[in-house]
């Protein structure tokens, strides 16, 4: 640490700007967490109120959405679970892994697995790959498969 920065830590003004500033740097980290908590349940609230429109309509909306289908379908779940958001249990230190963590354990759609294939296929589904790219990565997604039993 420099002298200089030695000099205003001692100095009473520069302390008080130093908790000043670090008190509204976390209430602003807790504000935008709590907000994007408020904003996942209005999402569910929102799809909730379509979703006898489409019996599909998470998968349509992540994809136009260019959302996963997962954040849509918690968002949805978490809404189910608690349709108040008042009653959110725990206080503004939660964050939405917790709540899909610890209050949406059913997250999960329930399905099969995808195959290798299926996966690989919703892999490169969103990228841009050469065919020998995808070859390549194709084998070391096999490699890996292999390597995990």
């Amino acid at each position: 640490m420099s002298k200089e920065c030695n000099t205003l830590q001692n100095q009473a003004w520069f302390e008080e700007l130093v908790e000043n500033l670090g008190n509204l740097l976390i209430e602003g980290e807790f504000t935008a967490r709590y907000t994007l908590i408020q904003t996942y349940h209005t999402t569910g609230a929102a799809i909730a109120e379509h979703e006898d429109k489409d019996p599909d309509i998470i998968k349509h909306l992540a994809k136009a959405l260019n959302k996963s289908t997962r954040l849509i379908y918690q968002c949805r779940q978490f809404y189910a679970k608690i349709p108040d958001l008042k009653k959110l249990p725990g206080d503004k230190t939660i964050t939405w892994r917790d709540i899909v963590t610890n209050i949406l354990p059913e997250h999960k759609e329930k399905k099969e697995p995808l195959t290798l294939d299926e996966r690989i296929a919703e892999f490169f589904k969103e990228q841009s790959f050469t065919a020998k790219q995808k070859e390549f990565a194709r084998i070391v997604i096999e490699e890996w498969e292999l390597w995990r039993k």
